[in-house]
C-alpha cells in the first residue's frame, strides 16, 4: 500500500472529513475594563459636568441673593419710600455691574442710568413712567407717599430686569 493514501487506524476510510474539528473562534471583545482612552474621555466630561455645575450653581445663588434683598429691602421696618427706591436702585446697579463693563455702567446716573436700564431690558413694552421714581424720588421726600410692596410695578419691573439680566 502506498504511504500517501495510507489512512489513519482511527478515521473509517468511507469518510474522510469525519476526523476534522471544529474552528475554534476568539472570544469576543470585553467591553470591560475600558481601554485607556475612554478612560479620558470620561474623566474630561466628569471635569466638565463638576465645571458646569458648580457655575450653575454659583449663578442660582447669586440670583437668590439679589431676590432676597430686594425682598429685604421692600419689607424692612422702620423706612420710607426714599430709602425703598434707594435700595433697590443699589441692588439694579449691583446686577448692572455684574453683567455690563465698569466703564459703561459706574458713571450713569439720573435719566442716563434710565435710559440705560430701558435700553438693556428685552422686554418691548417697557414703561418708562413707571420705573422714574428711580431717578427722582430718591431725592424728593414725599410725605404720606405709600411704601413700596412686592406687587408694586416698579418692583416687578426691577424683578423682570434682573431675572432678564442675571439669565
Amino acid at each position: 500500500m502506498n504511504p500517501v493514501t495510507q489512512t489513519p487506524a482511527n478515521i473509517p476510510a468511507s469518510n474522510p472529513l469525519q476526523g476534522l474539528h471544529d474552528i475554534h473562534l476568539p472570544a469576543s471583545p470585553e467591553l470591560w475594563p475600558l481601554a485607556p482612552g475612554w478612560w479620558i474621555v470620561l474623566g474630561l466630561i466628569a471635569l466638565l459636568s463638576v465645571v458646569i455645575g458648580i457655575y450653575w450653581w454659583r449663578k442660582r445663588r447669586w440670583h437668590s441673593y439679589i431676590l432676597a434683598q430686594i425682598e429685604t429691602v421692600i419689607n424692612k421696618p422702620d423706612t420710607d419710600l426714599s430709602q425703598q427706591l434707594a435700595g433697590l436702585s443699589s441692588i439694579l446697579r449691583r446686577v448692572a455691574l455684574k453683567r455690563y463693563p465698569r466703564e459703561q455702567v459706574a458713571a450713569l446716573h439720573g435719566q442716563q442710568w434710565l435710559d440705560f436700564v430701558q435700553q438693556t431690558s428685552k422686554d418691548k413694552h417697557f414703561d418708562r413712567n413707571i420705573i422714574q421714581p428711580l431717578a427722582e424720588g430718591l431725592y424728593q421726600s414725599k410725605s404720606g407717599s405709600s411704601l413700596l410692596t412686592e406687587d408694586d410695578p416698579l418692583v416687578q419691573l426691577i424683578i423682570k430686569w434682573i431675572e432678564e439680566n442675571l439669565s
